[in-house]
């Protein structure tokens, strides 16, 4: 077998030196030996085999360090970003590498930054990423970044790139994730209204209540809906949880709801808190489980909100599909504005409207029906969700999401803005 033999270069033969070996299926370059002095390093490691780095120097001429890593880095796959809210959202990748630090940016842009611009928190136009981080790499498989991305724009589509990094200098290549869109940014719908009373399972409804408790509950049973005015017309269940609805969620956007079975109500107090005899106004949101009765008077129907004197409310009745919603009130006679357009399983914002002689309702924003009422009856009876006209008889098996009551009806420009915010809000 011949054998071949390198020449020493003269400048090795001058001092007896041989160079660093190179780096081989990701290790570190062997060291030089019996460097030159002065000239602060041998000769370099070369370039790291197969991506590793080549022997570092340490300025007594032990080998010099390697080139850019090259394919032999850590593998990632499974780069995932889930929208958690407006402005959040979950991160997660999966490495086959089991040290080092994982590195990660979130930016707007499917084009991935390079591997240093990732490290550097930077988008790959150089400047600094939406968000962006770094956390430490101590075994292979999924790494799900802690805390997550935060700091995030509202109804934004963004995308999530990392880079793992491995403790002797190696890299991955950048995974880039598919894209998420963070959720519709909060909005405060009773900004600048003069409202009675307003509840909402899953936000504030004015910057004023802020972060103010929405609700109570316990074992999954809700004993009361905080109202968010200053008014203190919390909606309360104290019997028992037999007659509580439960949290849930529900409706396209999976927002929080009270979910009403045949046997719950809340209770609220006497309608003189929350009307006038002959104007008030009501705006909510909710969605139906199961519709089926009709008695010829809706006011014994299915109650979404009325009292307990039956003089006024919203009522659905089952005359087939699709159902009947009314709004009703009692100045001596029945007067209800009806219409044919609603079903279960479907979110829908209803508005009830006193005013100017007439009962009048619209559904998700559509015309105003209108039928002939003068003043309600009485104001003395006690406001409901889920009852109303005898409290211990027909009930309403639906998910209660928002309302919001007012004493003084707004414009019809508020109305219209407070329909469109409450029905984005739920999908409806």
């Amino acid at each position: 077998m011949s054998t071949v033999r390198r020449r020493p270069s003269r400048f090795s033969r001058r001092w007896n030196w041989i160079p660093g070996g190179r780096g081989t299926n990701g290790e570190p370059g062997g060291p030089g030996t019996n460097p030159p002095p002065g000239n602060g390093g041998g000769n370099s490691g070369g370039s790291g085999g197969g991506g590793g780095a080549g022997g570092s120097g340490n300025g007594n001429g032990n080998g010099g360090t390697g080139s850019v890593p090259g394919g032999g880095g850590p593998t990632l796959s499974a780069a995932t970003g889930t929208t958690t809210g407006a402005t959040t959202a979950d991160l997660s990748v999966s490495t086959n590498g089991t040290n080092g630090t994982l590195y990660w940016v979130v930016t707007q842009s499917s084009t991935a930054p390079t591997r240093a611009q990732v490290k550097a928190g930077l988008n790959h136009a150089g400047a600094a990423a939406d968000d962006s981080g770094s956390q430490a790499v101590s075994g292979n498989g999924t790494q799900n970044i802690s805390g997550g991305a935060t700091g995030l724009v509202g109804s934004t589509v963004y995308y999530a790139h990392f880079m793992h990094e491995r403790a002797n200098g190696s890299q991955s290549g950048v995974a880039t994730s598919s894209s998420f869109t963070t959720d519709s940014a909060a909005t405060f719908p009773l900004d600048g209204l003069t409202v009675q009373a307003a509840w909402s399972m899953s936000r504030p409804l004015s910057t004023a209540y802020g972060a103010g408790s929405l609700y109570t509950a316990s074992g999954g049973y809700i004993s009361k809906l905080e109202d968010q005015t200053s008014n203190n017309l919390d909606m309360n269940q104290t019997i028992a949880d037999a007659n509580r609805p439960v949290e849930a969620t529900a409706g396209p956007n999976s927002r929080a709801c009270a979910d009403f079975d045949t046997n719950d109500y809340l209770v609220g107090t006497t309608l003189a808190n929350y009307f006038f005899a002959g104007a008030g106004y009501i705006v909510v949101s909710a969605m139906f489980d199961a519709i089926t009765l009709n008695t010829g008077s809706p006011y014994t129907d299915h109650p979404i909100i009325g009292d307990d004197g039956g003089y006024m409310g919203l009522y659905v009745s089952d005359v087939g599909s699709p159902d009947k919603v009314s709004a009703y009130n009692y100045d001596g006679n029945q007067d209800y504005a009806s219409s044919t357009t609603v079903t279960v399983a479907t979110p829908y914002v209803l508005e009830w409207k006193h005013e100017g002689g007439n009962i009048s309702l619209r559904v998700n924003g559509g015309s105003w029906i209108n039928a002939a009422s003068g003043n309600t009856g009485s104001l003395a009876n006690v406001l409901h969700f889920g009852a109303g006209y005898s409290v211990g008889g027909a009930h309403f098996d639906f998910k209660l999401f928002e309302a919001a009551i007012f004493s003084v009806v707004p414009s019809s420009g508020t109305q219209d803005a407070l329909v469109a915010d409450f029905k984005a809000w739920v999908g409806a």
